[in-house]
């Protein structure tokens, strides 16, 4: 998978691993392919794109003018298998309150970055298949075996190693990006379902910042899409220190 910088962390942006010179060898391939079935996957089971509209639904209690115009801010989502993914903000009203109207919009931007960061490492897990099949093909993945599980890594071509951990029974249990100047860990949680593992949660740690992440999902057209997503994070820059958010997914509009 490609590293993406999003606001201050480096996040999952494409598939697990990313492009190199060398190709990886038929057995690994073939191994690869069948761990991808071990994960339930939109695309797999026929999504082809999506449009939502998420609002805040829970804020705290704290700083109740701030919060209270926050809320009153709106975002969609629109997202396909072939494309970019999209999330626009559309911003809460002014307050008429100066002071108080530049804490929202900074607030607003660093929480737009954050259901950005949300959707497209969401989809990485989710909506694509966990290794890409064309990737594999072309790409230099090494497998390796360990006490716990067995591990799956790359050093691109820029110098990022990029190193997926798992475990016995082919869950992932860690994403590590590092390069030069920055390592960044993802450590993303499952459920086992009739239809294979499915994301419930997502933590960010790198030196700078932490983000956690649980979604919860609904049924649309026979799809699992996320309904609500909690998010935990330090917003010390925007003047609010640590809070937990929940976000609330609707009006979705599928294969349209």
């Amino acid at each position: 998978m490609n590293p993406k910088k999003i606001v201050v962390i480096a996040m999952l942006a494409f598939s697990v691993l990313s492009p190199a010179m060398a190709s990886t060898s038929a057995s690994t391939i073939a191994f690869l392919k069948k761990l991808n079935g071990y994960y339930y996957c939109l695309s797999q089971e026929g999504l082809k794109n999506y449009h939502c509209d998420v609002v805040l639904s829970s804020v705290p209690s704290t700083d109740a003018a701030l919060w209270g115009a926050v809320q009153k801010a709106r975002f969609t989502v629109d997202d396909s298998v072939t494309d970019a993914t999209s999330v626009q903000g559309f911003p809460a009203p002014p307050t008429g309150n100066a002071p108080l109207d530049t804490r929202v919009t900074k607030l607003q931007q660093i929480l737009l970055e954050s259901l950005k960061t949300f959707v497209q490492s969401w989809k990485s897990f989710v909506m694509e298949p966990l290794n890409d099949p064309a990737d594999m093909e072309k790409n230099d993945l090494k497998f390796t075996r360990d006490e716990s599980g067995f591990k799956v890594a790359q050093t691109d071509s820029s110098g990022t190693m990029l190193v997926g951990s798992f475990d016995k029974k082919g869950k992932l249990l860690e994403f590590l990006i590092q390069d030069n100047t920055s390592k960044t860990l993802v450590d993303p949680g499952f459920t086992n379902t009739q239809k294979g593992y499915l994301l419930t949660s997502m933590l960010f740690k790198a030196a700078d910042t932490n983000q956690e992440f649980k979604v919860g999902y609904g049924v649309v057209d026979r799809y699992w899409l996320p309904k609500d997503m909690a998010l935990k994070v330090n917003l010390a820059e925007a003047g609010a220190g640590e809070v937990e958010l929940r976000f609330h997914f609707s009006n979705y509009r599928v294969n349209q």
